[in-house]
Order: structure tokens, then C-alpha cells, then sequence
């Protein structure tokens, strides 16, 4: 069995600048997250960034860019994805 890992993703317009950051909470595997990541993407019409994360974080402070390993940008597609 694998262990879960904690998620996020941030929003990225245009101009590549940033717009929030979303928790995806933890899932088993990148593919599971992954598909979640592209949801948002649709859903927001822009492109996401997926990272993991040491785990699920509410506070308002955001994580050290040491402390978030990339996974993948996600691009906006049809609902089909």
C-alpha cells in the first residue's frame, strides 16, 4: 500500500504571474492528484501547477519553495479530459 502525499496547486495567468494556491488534500498517487489538478484547470480556464507538499496546510503562510517538490503544469482542456 502506498502512503498518501499532500497536494496543492497554484493558478497561473498569462503572463506566467501566480493567482492562489488550492489544496488538494492527500491522494494515493501524482496520477490521482493529477487528475484533480486538471479539473481545476478547466474549471479556472488557466494553467496549474501540482506540487507535493510535507502535508495538508491551512495557515495563511505559504510553504518554503524548498519545501514543495514540482509534478507537473496542467493545461486547461475540454470537459472530457
Amino acid at each position: 500500500m502506498t502512503a498518501k502525499r499532500a497536494y496543492e496547486i497554484e493558478g497561473l495567468r498569462a503572463d506566467g504571474s501566480t493567482y492562489t494556491v488550492e489544496i488538494l488534500g492527500e491522494h494515493e498517487s501524482d496520477a490521482a492528484a493529477g487528475e484533480l489538478a486538471q479539473h481545476y484547470a478547466y474549471l479556472w480556464q488557466h494553467a496549474v501547477n501540482l506540487y507535493r507538499v510535507p502535508s495538508v496546510h491551512i495557515g495563511s503562510a505559504a510553504w518554503q519553495e524548498s519545501e514543495t517538490e514540482f509534478v507537473c503544469r496542467y493545461e486547461p482542456h475540454s470537459a472530457d479530459y
